[in-house]
């Protein structure tokens, strides 16, 4: 299974929209995301189930009580060994990242990471396994 972590307050976007939904593309980012993917919940905060229900079906979203953000949304889940988790506001500009991610077998994936200089990084997968900005 795979769970789009949308549980943080994105206080920092200045926005009262859940960072998660705001548009890439025209379309808000972890929709866009959901559609590389077959089997997958989006993890969301209680008083955010109105708003994600406009794009979601009720049995897409894992419904928690937190609000201390997406880490502790994470320990809340009963995970199983094969499940993966993507942070709902990552912007996937390729599906075979999620391809990758799904096919490691070493129980916890390493992702090599670059610094940049811009905070708003597009993951990307070449023949390199790279990260692009």
């Amino acid at each position: 299974m795979i769970y789009f972590i949308c549980a943080g307050k994105g206080s920092r976007m200045r926005s009262n929209l859940p960072k998660a939904l705001h548009l890439v593309d025209g379309t808000p980012n972890v929709v866009r995301n959901s559609k590389m993917v077959d089997d997958f919940r989006v993890v969301i905060n209680h008083c955010d189930v109105d708003i994600f229900l406009e794009y979601f079906s009720r049995d897409k979203l894992v419904e928690i009580e937190s609000g201390l953000g997406s880490g502790h949304a994470i320990m809340q889940l009963e995970l199983e060994e094969n499940d993966i988790i993507i942070w709902g506001d990552a912007v996937i500009v390729n599906p075979l990242i999620i391809k990758e991610l799904s096919e490691t077998d070493t129980g916890y994936l390493t992702i090599p990471l670059k610094k940049v200089n811009n905070p708003y990084v597009n993951f990307c997968v070449d023949e390199q396994f790279s990260i692009h900005e």
